[in-house]
């Protein structure tokens, strides 16, 4: 007679992913409401597309450095829990400054100053997460938080309420606004979120004496760490060139009416919350091809944007798809660097990843579309859009299946490596 219990939903497992999924979509809805704010500011502070483009860069550039550096403190120190609370109330101020601008300096500034805030929240969320899931789900974990938490903040509830909160006062009472929810996040952190995982204060210590002697180039030289970063520059790329340009594109070129405008980015942004299927389909058919095929499905959305001209409702379904592209994220960011490195090595991984995707795909990406929509049209920025999700998959070809291989850290790092390495 076998004792076959169901599945617990209220574990500190589960309430942990849905503390930090909610923390991580904030932050990203803070971050892209200067995107859905920008026919707004765009009028009141008159800017070019190149200045809209910089005000995404700018923002990228601080938060990718401060993405790195943080990664790399918090495997040295072993701890990630203050690090992420402080990030979480600095960051919610300078949303607050964002609405005082009254020219672009004071903007991209502010911008500045944000990015540094916002930089060490992905590497501590990722890493808190990391340690504390079940091996079977981290894939599925990661997704829940990155594209789930992410795309239901900044994608389905960011555009109709930014904009929304636009248009019943002004774009600055919309940041304004959004500067609460962070505030109340870094006290649900404070109260309810371990340090360490399952191992707690004696896996940190541990995990805090091995790192110290972990070499950074040694821990991001391996060959999925640099395709995983590479990838992550033109992902990115995508994801923050399609958040700075659609809704100009859709109300300036197609001539889409704001409200309906909003109803298909927040219908891309269902698709993207639903995109956690994506990490979760590769903890069962293996992470490279979840990455290969998703990356090419999202060709889909720039180029339905271009040369699809038939009804909202087919238009909406080809941003869907692309929007699912988005799921990739998730695999590249923690399931495969967690299954290639030790977890006392993770913050690192996860924060230099996504930090130099930032610098390369978030700062240049925006800026480059912007520089081409100036000396073209607002066409440009969806056609590198298409280049990028192509890259992207071919790729992706190059990485090595880690599925079911996840170093053990800190009791056997040596020989998960032997493994890895056979």
């Amino acid at each position: 007679m076998t004792d076959a219990r169901p599945p617990r939903l209220f574990t500190y497992e589960n309430a942990l992913v849905a503390i930090l999924a909610v923390t991580f979509g904030i932050v990203f809805m803070d971050r892209l409401a200067v995107n859905y704010l920008a026919p707004f500011i765009v009028r009141d502070l008159r800017l070019s597309a190149t200045q809209v483009g910089l005000t995404s860069s700018a923002l990228a550039i601080t938060w990718a450095l401060t993405n790195i550096g943080a990664g790399r403190l918090s495997d040295v120190m072993g701890r990630r829990k203050p690090l992420l609370i402080a990030a979480v109330i600095v960051f919610s101020c300078c949303s607050f400054v964002s609405g005082l601008a009254t020219s672009f300096a004071v903007l991209i500034g502010a911008r500045l100053f944000m990015g540094l805030a916002e930089g060490p929240v992905p590497p501590m969320v990722l890493t808190l997460m990391a340690e504390s899931s079940s091996r079977h789900r981290i894939g599925l974990n990661t997704g829940l938080i990155i594209n789930g938490g992410i795309s239901l903040f900044s994608a389905v509830l960011g555009p109709i309420v930014i904009i929304g909160l636009a248009q019943a006062f002004n774009w600055r009472a919309a940041f304004w606004i959004a500067a609460a929810p962070g505030l109340i996040m870094a006290v649900l952190i404070a109260r309810f979120v371990r340090e360490g995982g399952a191992g707690g204060p004696d896996k940190t210590r541990d995990a805090r004496a091995a790192a110290a002697g972990d070499s950074f180039l040694g821990v991001i030289a391996h060959r999925n760490i640099v395709l995983c970063t590479l990838l992550a520059c033109f992902t990115l790329a995508t994801l923050m060139i399609g958040s700075a340009f659609t809704t100009l594109y859709l109300v300036d070129t197609r001539h889409i009416p704001p409200t309906q405008a909003s109803l298909l980015l927040s219908a891309q942004g269902v698709a993207q919350m639903m995109s956690f299927v994506v990490a979760a389909l590769s903890d069962r058919i293996g992470r490279k091809p979840a990455v290969v095929a998703f990356s090419l499905i999202g060709l889909c959305s720039p180029l339905g944007l271009l040369y699809f001209h038939g009804p909202l409702w087919g238009l909406a379904l080809l941003m869907v798809l692309g929007g699912l592209a988005q799921g990739v994220t998730a695999v590249l960011f923690v399931a495969i660097p967690s299954e290639t490195i030790p977890l006392r090595q993770l913050g690192t991984a996860s924060g230099f990843i996504p930090g130099v995707g930032e610098l390369v795909g978030s700062v240049g990406g925006p800026a480059i579309a912007g520089w081409a929509a100036d000396r073209t049209s607002l066409e440009a920025p969806f056609m590198i859009m298409a280049g990028c999700s192509l890259a992207a998959g071919l790729l992706a070809l190059g990485l090595k299946e880690t599925l079911g291989v996840r170093p053990d850290d800190p009791a056997q790092p040596l020989a998960a490596e032997a493994r890895l390495a056979a």
